[in-house]
């Protein structure tokens, strides 16, 4: 019978002739350099009773309860307890216990608090529910957009070099390099190399054939030429020649001419030894380029027709406002 009697002593008394409920009783440890809150929902009439100490007797920055969300209703500094701290609510809501820590070192609080209800409301639910709520706001922005993209046929390299035969005794070497840049945007290239005239008039027979056909009449693009048609599509109007001498040739990256003339292994887009010959490259990457032309006739010396064509897409851009929404997700509390 004395259990029974401690019992109800320890979870009720009678206090201003009301009864006092407990909310919460509860350990909390608080990291350093952070803070404990503790929601609770509070009627209005009642008082709330707040105990607070810390096991070690070690100082707290702040003790406070706000009003949610941000109505301070009581603020204690520098502390390590707070004994039976009575605060008369006001209004029905919700309320949030703030125990700060400001030390390097965590802190171990025994929290208690009290509920005093005001007349008829012993049965009000304190307990604070969570819910999320999305926000959606609406803003505009600037942006920039692909209005289209201009194709251009581009020449970008041609030469017309004599080479000396491998004996020549006039000082004109028998070969030579041809360095060239491809234009910015470049999505592919070709190139046309032969000798002497034989050579110079197929590729001007090609470009005239072209010129008659009525596919190309229908494009309306007079600056597409058959080596510019190769680059783009890969398809030829070139022809294979016979002519009085051959030239030795090799299309390769740049960086890749020192390799090739160590005797190492070394990557090229094409060679040959031919009277004529002619090539699409896709490549987007590489951009500085190396021909090497080379006469290995060991009497006489040779003139090398060399062109170099590429496909540039050039995108062009604008800029434009539009409408944007951005959705934000917060967790509020709320009372049942």
């Amino acid at each position: 019978m004395k259990q029974i009697i401690l019992f109800i002593c320890l979870s009720s008394t009678i206090l201003f002739g009301q009864t006092k409920i407990s909310i919460l009783e509860s350990t909390k440890k608080i990291s350093p350099l952070s803070e404990e809150n503790v929601f609770i929902g509070l009627h209005s009439g009642d008082v709330l009773l707040i105990n607070v100490e810390e096991l070690n007797a070690k100082e707290l920055k702040e003790i406070e309860l706000i009003e949610y969300p941000n109505n301070s209703k009581f603020l204690d500094y520098k502390t390590s307890r707070l004994d039976a701290k009575q605060i008369t609510i006001n209004n029905t809501g919700i309320y949030k216990l703030r125990i700060a820590n400001s030390s390097v070192g965590g802190r171990i609080c025994k929290i208690n608090l009290d509920r005093i209800p005001a007349e008829n409301t012993q049965d009000f639910n304190t307990t604070v529910y969570w819910k999320t709520v999305s926000d959606t706001t609406f803003y505009e922005e600037e942006e920039t957009y692909l209005v289209k993209k201009d194709t251009s046929y581009q020449l970008v390299y041609e030469a017309f070099p004599k080479l000396g035969s491998v004996n020549s005794l006039e000082g004109t070497k028998p070969y030579q390099y041809f360095d060239f840049t491809l234009p910015d945007n470049t999505t592919s290239w070709a190139f046309y190399v032969g000798t002497g005239t034989e050579a110079k008039a197929e590729y001007d027979r090609a470009n005239k054939q072209l010129t008659s056909q009525t596919e190309w009449i229908a494009l309306k693009k007079p600056d597409l030429g058959a080596l510019q048609l190769l680059a783009l599509t890969g398809n030829s109007f070139f022809k294979k020649i016979s002519a009085a001498d051959n030239v030795n040739y090799l299309v390769l990256p740049t960086n890749q001419v020192a390799l090739r003339n160590s005797d190492l292994e070394y990557f090229c887009f094409k060679k040959g030894d031919v009277y004529n010959d002619f090539h699409q490259v896709e490549n987007k990457i590489i951009k500085n380029i190396t021909a090497i032309v080379k006469n290995d006739n060991t009497i006489d010396p040779i003139y090398v027709y060399f062109k170099v064509a590429a496909v540039v897409v050039t995108p062009i851009y604008a800029k434009r406002m539009v409408k944007k929404q951005k959705v934000t997700s917060t967790d509020v509390p709320y009372l049942k």
